[in-house]
């Protein structure tokens, strides 16, 4: 694999590392057409890159692993939270953890350089943060905990900020027996400090290009990226809904647009790869068809049993449904960003939805648990891990290995 980054989800790692060389040599932080730190992530908040430019001289490999480290903190995250919201049911506890360490793609995904550990790793924090806040109740340690967490997550990156609002729903709720003024100070003690906190970066970006988040230079730097406009109208194509191969077929419609990333977003979010032939125009290689057919008849099926079994369970007292109700908005909100984002760029990928990798993992898990009979849960559970094992064993050596030889 190529010292400069790899090409398996992770189109844009070469630039992240740009990103990390402009902190470890340059000492600054990277700007719009730099002439000595060309990247075009200069956009990022600095976070991150200050952790990974650490490592920087010592290469790729310990580069890459600080992506690694964040994504079993984030793991533990998950693995917390089911403990914290089941306590009396350990194999939920392990189902949890499946899905988000046995997905090829996060794999994939989180172990290359890029930002995109470090936000699920936040995301994922919060929430449990929050969680805690919710069931345990609000003290002065938790209040600061969520408050450090939402400025790193705005100082790691910004799609982090979709945590806010369910932020302010959870202490809102946690603090209901104090007084309203109260009440409303002690909710927007977290957004303040994390804005102060990110005050820095946030003064560094209105100087130097007019707006706390660099948006509008964000926009005119992107503006050559494929768009949802140079597909709609304009490109006599149709995705295969087996294959996921683009087909010559009738001008694209909006729907027709919108099936495209839908098909290409449920194939990435599990498993595809981009060989180095193909990196150059970013064009995705996919697994064989009945790969995604029975990761998703497993993971459609556990997160309906999951929605069925939380509201089916009449002994829920008012901080459990508060709970859910934090991660089904979470799940919601990323979602809803994501299907924004694709209306205005064609980004097809499902690492946009890791930072919902919490509710997702645990949702499924009670789902899973709650369908299988008592006796066969263990058996249920080791078959689970080695189907999503075989998935990425085969992923990693039957697909990705041959193209980069």
């Amino acid at each position: 694999m190529a010292r400069t980054g790899s090409f398996i989800n992770a189109p844009d790692e070469a630039a992240h590392i740009g990103y990390v060389r402009a902190l470890a040599v340059g000492k600054r932080l990277p700007a719009r057409n730099d002439p000595n730190f060309a990247t075009y992530q200069w956009h990022q908040p600095p976070a991150y890159y200050a952790i990974v430019s650490g490592v920087y001289r010592e290469g790729l490999v310990p580069m890459r692993g600080v992506s690694i480290a964040m994504a079993v903190l984030s793991l533990w995250s998950i693995w917390s939270a089911a403990r914290l919201l089941w306590p009396d049911r350990p194999k939920v506890h392990l189902l949890a953890l499946l899905i988000p360490a046995l997905t090829p793609m996060r794999q994939a995904t989180l172990a290359s350089v890029g930002n995109d550990a470090g936000a699920e790793m936040m995301v994922s924090l919060g929430l449990y943060a929050l969680l805690l806040i919710v069931l345990r109740g609000l003290t002065y340690p938790r209040l600061i905990g969520i408050s450090l967490l939402m400025a790193l997550g705005l100082l790691t990156k910004v799609n982090t900020m979709l945590l806010w609002p369910v932020a302010l729903g959870a202490i809102w709720y946690a603090a209901r027996d104090v007084a309203l003024a109260r009440r409303i100070g002690v909710t927007l003690i977290p957004v303040c400090a994390a804005l102060i906190i990110a005050a820095p970066w946030l003064r560094h970006n209105l100087v130097h290009y007019g707006q706390p988040l660099p948006l509008r230079a964000f926009q005119d730097e992107f503006a050559h990226t494929s768009r949802a406009a140079d597909w709609i109208g304009k490109r006599d194509l149709r995705v295969d809904l087996w294959s996921g191969d683009l087909r010559p077929g009738m001008t694209m419609t909006a729907i027709d647009y919108q099936t495209l990333v839908v098909n290409w977003t449920a194939r990435t979010f599990v498993a595809a790869f981009t060989p180095p032939s193909l990196q150059s125009i970013g064009v995705p290689r996919f697994l064989e068809p009945p790969a995604y057919v029975v990761y998703y008849a497993l993971l459609v099926t556990g997160l309906i049993a999951g929605a069925y079994q939380w509201s089916r369970r009449p002994a829920l007292t008012q901080g459990y449904r508060a709970s859910f109700a934090l991660l089904a908005a979470l799940l919601l909100l990323v979602v809803l960003s994501f299907v924004g984002f694709t209306q205005t760029y064609f980004q097809a990928q499902g690492r946009y939805l890791y930072p919902a990798i919490l509710p997702v993992s645990f949702i499924w898990a009670l789902g899973i648990d709650g369908i299988t009979p008592p006796r066969y849960q263990t058996i249920v559970l080791l078959l689970l891990g080695l189907v999503l094992m075989a998935l990425s064993v085969a992923f990693l050596f039957i697909y990705v290995a041959p193209s980069y030889r």
